[in-house]
């Protein structure tokens, strides 16, 4: 499967994408997954690597923009902050993008951008602390 969830360091959600192209029923399955992780009433820290994607397509972006807005009250009760890793310039750029228009309205927490996991997963740590394990 071309986006991998890993709740092995929950609360932290470490989640990896291997294109930045996937299929509408891929999007479909992570959502619906990702709904349901933000639905069970503990604050969550989403990790996104996004690493091996050279190429986040507008079809990808889109998908997101229209999940991420639909679901704006719940993610905001649940997620405690969004780390991405990012290691090329267009991903970046569109990233970029995406986290300024949600984080003017606090969707997904406090955004961040990294280039390598380790910083991405100590800052996610982090947030979790601050937040004190916030039961909703």
């Amino acid at each position: 499967m071309p986006i991998k969830i890993d709740r092995s360091q929950w609360p932290v959600l470490s989640i990896d994408f291997d294109s930045g192209d996937e299929t509408s029923d891929v999007l479909d399955e992570f959502h619906k997954t990702l709904l349901e992780h933000c639905t069970q009433g503990q604050k969550i820290v989403l990790l996104f690597d996004l690493s091996p994607i050279v190429f986040y397509s507008h079809k990808a972006r889109f998908a997101m923009v229209l999940w991420l807005s639909e679901h704006k009250k719940t993610l905001r009760q649940a997620v405690a902050g969004t780390a991405f890793i990012v290691s090329n310039e267009p991903t970046r750029i569109a990233i970029h993008s995406l986290a300024t228009s949600f984080a003017a309205e606090e969707a997904i927490g406090p955004i961040k951008i990294f280039s390598a996991r380790g910083e991405a997963i100590d800052w996610s740590t982090k947030r979790m602390e601050r937040s004190k394990w916030a039961i909703l």
